[in-house]
């Protein structure tokens, strides 16, 4: 079972405009850590940082990047960074709550498929967000909760929480997926999962100036 865990805190302040600032914590699973383990090793961590960096303009600036257990085969790496950003200024400031790149896209592009969907590994996925509202905004729409499962089975289990009070936003996803091989006849169901978190994931909260 592939365990990936991250964590986010996000405050808003102004200098020279309005910048968002995340601190990040980012736990891999035992094979996302050895492998990338392996690419630190090897290139040190500035191709790390520019995986997560991304396109900028959603990520932010990477700074701060360190990472633990880089010499302890078989512990779990944990990277830790602040990402830093402008955002426009106006009425209405619109904030993507998901900062790291899982699931930016459908992984089953294809209409029909023939054969089995394998996956390496079982994946239980765990993402929160906690966000400070910017002072002088007020929320004005937040992503609604969402449940979903592949089938209607626990074969795959899709789970997205929303909460809100003391000027804090809470959002926590969950994603399992508990078997390692979908057959041809469940692949309809898995692709419609897919494109439904997908869409989840990338909804945005919207703050309005009081």
């Amino acid at each position: 079972n592939e365990s990936d865990q991250v964590t986010a805190e996000v405050n808003f302040y102004t200098t020279n405009g309005l910048r968002w600032n995340a601190a990040i914590r980012h736990q891999f699973g035992f094979f996302a850590s050895e492998e990338l383990r392996e690419k630190i090793r090897k290139d040190g961590l500035e191709p790390v940082r520019k995986e997560l960096a991304g396109d900028e303009s959603s990520y932010g600036l990477i700074s701060e990047l360190e990472a633990t257990a880089l010499e302890t085969a078989g512990a779990a790496l944990v990277l830790k960074y602040n990402s830093v950003n402008d955002i426009k200024t106006g009425d209405l400031i619109y904030f993507s709550p998901v900062l790291v790149p899982h699931y930016r896209q459908n992984p089953l592009n294809a209409a029909e498929r023939k054969y089995p969907v394998e996956m390496p590994y079982k994946i239980s996925q765990q993402y929160t967000v906690n966000i400070r509202v910017p002072e002088g905004y007020r929320i004005e729409e937040l992503p609604a909760p969402l449940s979903i499962k592949v089938n209607g089975k626990e074969d795959a289990v899709f789970e997205y929480q929303v909460t809100a009070a003391n000027d804090t936003i809470s959002i926590h996803y969950g994603l399992d997926i508990a078997k390692t091989v979908f057959k041809p006849d469940e692949y309809k169901g898995l692709r419609d999962f897919y494109t439904k978190m997908v869409a989840k994931l990338d909804e945005q909260v919207v703050f309005k100036k009081k």
